[in-house]
């Protein structure tokens, strides 16, 4: 039986490994976006938007491959060996491109303000949606990343999610410890929330090791908290729904969920080949007629504009078109970035 001790090690070593990737993510995605200013400006949130698509498909790609180095460390310790699956970075999310997840923000900032909102706690409403946006995508690929090595790997029979308390001010939540109590079945989708700093152990015949992690973890909550405290964690009720973007969530029993279907939005499309192929497609679709259609505008607003402009004498109508012109350059620029990433996602898949 592999070392408990080890692989609580490995364990935490991964979480705080994924939390440094979120807050790289989150810093280089705040200081992109800086006051929100841009946001009454439909093509410069397009152009802030593809730029954040990349800087996240970075984010997801060491996700994955942290994934694959803390599975093939923990098999290693479990005496097996990872079957690894071919290496892709697809958007983690369904039914929706990086794009348009990445506008999101600047609505919420528009929305604030029409709500009678100061400009400050706009910005810091807008703040909060890009930081979780962020934070899920990170996690989803992790989660897709790993559901894909166990299923791909014999061996592995199931896995379990496995607690870190030391990750969050309050320790555990309710839902991550009841969660923790469950077995998954290989190729199952891992259940999520906001906030969420579980990771997960593989189980292999014979051993289930992150079941002894959890039971380390809880019995230190129990004697830092209180038997009370432990029972009310314990008897939390757990619903699972399903997100039409994230996928299985975990949902306190009794709180309200909006399905898909109330929402309006396509259920949830597990991430098979074909569906990510679908999906990358039409991303690739979409942001490809919006570069040619910038491109051409920028094109034709370059004949408008001097060689030997005097910037110092600029007429109002001269300023507007010279502004318009950094926009676009600005938009066609981050949008090339963005198709070519999309390009090179379809090439992997």
């Amino acid at each position: 039986m592999a070392s408990t001790d080890r692989l609580a090690a490995i364990s935490d070593r991964h979480a705080t490994q994924r939390d440094s990737i979120v807050s790289q993510l989150v810093k280089l995605l705040l200081g992109l976006w800086g006051d929100f200013g841009d946001s009454r400006d439909p093509d410069a949130v397009t152009a802030l938007a593809a730029k954040s698509a990349t800087l996240v498909s970075s984010a997801t790609s060491r996700m994955r491959l942290q994934a694959r180095s803390y599975n093939t460390t923990v098999m290693r310790e479990l005496g097996g060996k990872l079957t690894l699956p071919p290496a892709i970075n697809p958007y983690p999310r369904s039914n929706v491109s990086a794009l348009d997840v990445y506008s999101r923000p600047s609505t919420q900032f528009i929305y604030a303000l029409s709500q009678g909102s100061s400009v400050d706690d706009a910005v810091e409403a807008a703040t909060e949606r890009l930081s979780d946006i962020a934070e899920q995508d990170v996690m989803l690929a992790e989660r897709d990343e790993a559901t894909r090595i166990y299923d791909a790997t014999p061996s592995i029979v199931g896995y379990r999610r496995v607690i870190h308390p030391e990750l969050s001010r309050n320790g555990s939540c309710g839902l991550c410890v009841v969660a923790s109590q469950r077995f998954y079945k290989s190729g199952e989708l891992m259940p999520i929330h906001g906030g969420d700093n579980c990771t997960t152990m593989p189980i292999v015949a014979g051993d289930d090791p992150g079941f002894r992690l959890n039971k380390d973890d809880l019995d230190e909550l129990y004697r830092g908290a209180g038997s009370k405290f432990g029972s009310d964690l314990l008897n939390t009720r757990v619903t699972i729904n399903e997100h039409g973007e994230l996928g299985p969530v975990l949902v306190k029993h009794g709180d309200h969920f909006r399905t898909p279907e109330e929402a309006g939005r396509p259920a949830f499309k597990k991430p098979t080949l074909e569906v990510m192929r679908k999906q990358n497609a039409a991303a690739l679709s979409s942001a490809s007629r919006q570069l040619d259609e910038a491109t051409t505008e920028l094109a034709d607003l370059q004949k408008q504009i001097p060689a030997d402009l005097d910037y110092d004498r600029l007429t109002p109508e001269m300023t507007a078109l010279v502004d318009r012109r950094t926009t676009l350059t600005r938009l066609t620029s981050n949008l090339r970035g963005y198709v070519a990433m999309l390009q090179a996602t379809a090439k992997s898949l």
